[in-house]
């Protein structure tokens, strides 16, 4: 892990944790590598909303009103990108991390660890009923906030296509 001050969340993140480190917040996992920071996962996902266009307050609260979910609601972090994240608590938790479901490739019900497309683990912090529910929520989400001729481009987030196991 290498120290990364001026990571942006993109397309290539795939999941925010809290550092449990006296000098670092976050643990940043990312297709190219993992990063720690200074900066709280909070602010890290609220320059992200802001660079696309809201504020995290802002996108939350549309996330909210669509799925008439208040709790644990998965966040649209940018709609041009299509970037999408759901937590693992709530995000009031100092444990709570972010799962970005685009470059999720296996989720091991039995041990809680996320497997990344490109071969990076996480092990989460929440049951794997409300992993699989919070994926479903986020799942739902881009698909209301897609346009029709949109909705086949979010393989990633197929309710159908389970994780491999």
């Amino acid at each position: 892990m290498e120290e990364n001050e001026r990571y942006k969340v993109s397309r290539s993140t795939m999941g925010l944790a809290p550092a449990l480190h006296p000098q670092f917040q976050t643990i940043i996992y990312d297709v190219k590598g993992i990063y720690l920071t200074h900066k709280p996962i909070r602010m890290l996902l609220n320059e992200a909303c802001l660079n696309g266009g809201a504020g995290y307050s802002g996108r939350l609260e549309s996330a909210r009103w669509l799925l008439k979910h208040y709790k644990k609601t998965p966040l649209l972090i940018c709609p041009l990108q299509r970037i999408y994240a759901f937590p693992t608590l709530s995000p009031k938790s100092h444990d709570c991390m972010w799962i970005f479901p685009r470059h999720l490739e296996n989720f091991d019900d039995e041990t809680l660890t996320v497997t990344f497309r490109n071969g990076a683990t996480l092990v989460v912090n929440c049951s794997p009923h409300v992993f699989h529910k919070q994926k479903g929520r986020a799942a739902d989400l881009a698909i209301k906030l897609c346009k029709p001729y949109e909705i086949k481009s979010i393989e990633y987030l197929s309710l159908r296509r389970p994780l491999k196991k």
